[in-house]
Parts: C-alpha cells; structure tokens; sequence
C-alpha cells in the first residue's frame, strides 16, 4: 500500500509542476455556474475567451441555445467555455452544434501560423483556477474534434466519455492521474477553434461568412455510445493543444 500511495503523490506532485511558459494570458474570470453539475444553455453563462474583435458572449438566438458569428481576418475566435463543477461518475460530454456558412466561406485555422489548416473545433475542459502556467489544467478531446467546414447547415452531435484515453493536455501527452486530478478539480467545459495543430489559437474568415450555432450541451453518465457517424479528428503529431 505504501508503494501505491506514494505513486499517487508522486504523479500529482508532477501534474502541478508541469508547466508551459510563455503563453502570457490572463487568468479566466472567476465565476462559478449558476447550478452544480449543469453545463448551462444560457449565452450570458458563456465566455468568449483570448480572441479579438469578438463580444463577451455569444448571441441567443430562435433556433438554438446561442450563437456567434465567425470575425474576419482582423479578428479570431479561440476559446467559448461555461463554469462547470461536479462531474457525475462515469461522465461523457455531448455537444449538438450547426455551422452555417456562405457558399464563398473560406476558414482560416492558421491565425497562429504553426498551426496550419483545416481550421477545427475540440471539445475541451479546464481546472479551477487555472493560470495558463500548469499545462495538465487544460485538456483536449482526442475523439471530440470536427473540421469547420465539412458539414454546412446539418446539425452535428458529438459524445465523448471523460476517460484519460480520449483526452490530452496542452502538450499532446496523455496520463491517467493527471487527467483524474483534472477532472477533480474541473472549473469550465467548452470547446475551442484552432488549427491542425494548436487546437485553441483561433480561427477567422479569410472569405465569406459563417455562424456557430450550439443547439445542446451537457454533462452527463454515459448511457451508450457516442452518436454514429460524426466526423472526428484525432490528430496524434507533436505540438500544443492549446
């Protein structure tokens, strides 16, 4: 027993020593969710976080719970999260979004031009006061990752359960107790727009127009599989996520 425990102290010890310099952002507000356990549907309860030329909020709007439009090339969108607390056992999050664009939409996921294209969506989570330094406080969705442009006007639903094996951190790396910690800790879910690469360092037009439309999204105890036929990407290469 004593072996075990002291690999649990050892990897949370390296969980929290982990860190990325260099990001240079400020911390995420401090707020907490309107109800414990609920991923809320209300615009107002959303962050448009680290992007430029974007409101504070997304849009409500008629056919969904919210929504925002995609900003030109002056502009980018990287991170949309919602305060979240009390993860269920056994958890999966599942996300029901349309994108509609003009028929000229071209997306651009090289804002950060080490990301490259296609331009992507990933579902995402964060820790609790989270100060972009420990790089285990923000994990990325392997199997919860959609190209921008590949699925105009139909609604897309994506399920992907919260087990180590489908997530990485900001590093690309999986670890299991890293990922528990995480998920212990959890202060926001969300998703982010980003490149091939840098899954978070945003996205613009560089032509036409296009809008982001979330219809559902919650946190839940996985009841079956994720939906058949969504388009996922799981890219494996090197890199940050973030």
């Amino acid at each position: 027993m004593k072996i075990r425990r002291s690999r649990i102290v050892l990897s949370l010890v390296a969980c929290a020593s982990l860190t990325l310099a260099g990001c240079g952002l400020p911390v995420p507000p401090d707020v907490k969710p309107a109800q414990a356990g609920v991923a809320s549907l209300n615009p107002q309860s959303w962050y448009i976080l680290w992007a430029k030329d974007m409101p504070d909020h997304p849009a409500t709007v008629a056919n969904g719970a919210w929504s925002f439009s995609f900003p030109d090339q002056n502009g980018y969108v990287s991170y949309v999260q919602t305060p979240f607390d009390a993860l269920p056992a056994n958890a999966q999050i599942t996300v029901t979004f349309r994108i509609d664009h003009s028929e000229d939409a071209t997306f651009n996921g090289s804002v950060d031009p080490t990301a490259g294209d296609p331009a992507t969506f990933h579902l995402f989570l964060e820790t609790q006061n989270d100060n972009f330094l420990i790089y285990t406080n923000r994990w990325w969705a392997e199997t919860g990752g959609f190209t921008l442009d590949s699925a105009n006007g139909r609604d897309v639903t994506i399920s992907v359960p919260l087990n180590w094996k489908n997530w990485s951190d900001v590093m690309g790396q999986q670890d299991p107790n890293c990922f528990a910690n995480a998920l212990q800790n959890v202060g926001w879910v969300g998703m982010t727009f980003g490149g091939q690469n840098s899954w978070g360092h945003g996205v613009n037009m560089i032509s036409g127009t296009a809008t982001f439309t979330l219809i559902d999204f919650r946190v839940e105890p996985v009841t079956g599989v994720s939906t058949p036929g969504v388009q996922t990407i799981a890219f494996k290469q090197v890199g940050t996520r973030g």
